[in-house]
């Protein structure tokens, strides 16, 4: 059976450009013999069927990505850069409880590698943030990628919106049907779960064809990729990165030509999250008189975005009476979105069966 998302991301941006991550020693390290497995499936074989229509360019894509548990500071340098105060002067951080119970949150991210041995990173730029590695290609190419649960305790996966695949290949958990009613029973060695346990890895193959790829005229269109195990918890804990997908022959002039960041515009419920349980205990041990709610009052998330909340007056009691030195810092990327037209913003992407 081959099937596609029914949505796709136009654009894919960043909660906040400015956050610190350190690994913690939760992470899990991947079996030997599931590496070896996997490497080995890195085969650049196209999957059966293919999608109707689609030709193969002959150019295989392949990422080599990872689900780890990163301690993430929303806020390291201690401003909310929208009033230009520091956080305890803040009342839009008190509302979201960064006062009360910090800016460091466990979080769940995708990290790229460089090879079969996840020994070394992919280079990332930091504004990047807690986005994922963007998996780029062409029309007519096919993408592979190895995928690592370096994850201490959940399932996760990996699930492109935008690009087709098989149902081996899809990574979301749900009914396997073809249409409502229609049950399809896959043989055994197509029966991939859609959770990939801790220390385990699998080979995702997805298809780039023409609906994956920019409407005429266009050099390139933006979707995303996510874990699927439970899609709103997955997403909220971190496990979510962009794709783009380039006209035939147009991803090295277009990077050549243009600078290029992907944007995610959402906002993490920490409540929300897989890893909100791990969280609560850890806030619990730094002040066993806690109780709750550990999300916060007001914003109903503890890490709301300090830089995308509605404007709010500083309260003439709060404001500081001499200037608060604020800390040097690098200048901020210029962050850039190319509007399509809007006939292409209506464009739907149908999810097909074969």
């Amino acid at each position: 059976m081959l099937s596609r998302s029914l949505t796709s991301f136009l654009a894919v941006a960043l909660p906040l450009c400015s956050g610190v991550a350190a690994v913690p020693s939760g992470t899990v390290k991947p079996r030997a013999d599931a590496l070896a497995a996997c490497a080995a499936s890195m085969n650049s074989v196209l999957p059966s069927p293919t999608p109707p229509g689609y030709v193969f360019s002959r150019n295989v894509r392949q990422y080599y990505v990872a689900a780890e548990e990163v301690e993430w500071n929303y806020a390291p340098t201690g401003w909310d850069n929208w009033l230009g105060v520091p956080l305890n002067l803040s009342p839009r951080a008190q509302m979201a409880g960064a006062t009360a119970y910090g800016t460091t949150w466990l979080k769940a991210l995708y990290r790229g590698y460089t090879d079969a041995t996840f020994s070394t990173k992919s280079p990332q730029p930091p504004w990047q943030g807690t986005l994922g590695p963007t998996l780029r290609s062409e029309v007519g190419d096919m993408v592979e990628i190895m995928f690592v649960n370096k994850l201490s305790k959940n399932y996760a996966s990996t699930h492109s919106m935008g690009l087709a695949y098989t149902k081996y290949n899809e990574g979301s958990d749900y009914p396997n049907n073809t249409a409502p009613g229609q049950q399809v029973n896959l043989p055994s060695p197509e029966a991939v779960p859609p959770g990939i346990a801790p220390g385990d890895c699998v080979v995702y193959k997805w298809f780039v064809d023409d609906n994956a790829g920019p409407p005429a005229g266009q050099p390139a269109a933006a979707h995303s990729y996510h874990s699927y195990v439970a899609l709103q918890q997955d997403t909220n804990a971190g496990l979510i990165g962009a794709q783009i997908v380039y006209a035939p022959g147009q991803m090295a002039p277009t990077m050549a030509n243009y600078r290029e960041f992907p944007l995610l515009y959402m906002i993490y419920n920490e409540m929300d999250s897989f890893l909100s349980g791990q969280n609560a205990a850890a806030l619990q041990s730094k002040n066993p008189s806690y109780s709750g709610p550990w999300y916060g009052s007001g914003s109903g998330s503890a890490n709301t975005s300090l830089q995308a909340a509605p404007h709010s007056p500083l309260p003439a009691a709060a404001r500081p009476s001499t200037p608060v030195p604020r800390p040097a810092a690098p200048p901020s990327p210029i962050c850039f979105l190319t509007s399509l037209p809007k006939k292409a913003r209506r464009r739907r992407r149908r999810g097909r069966a074969l």
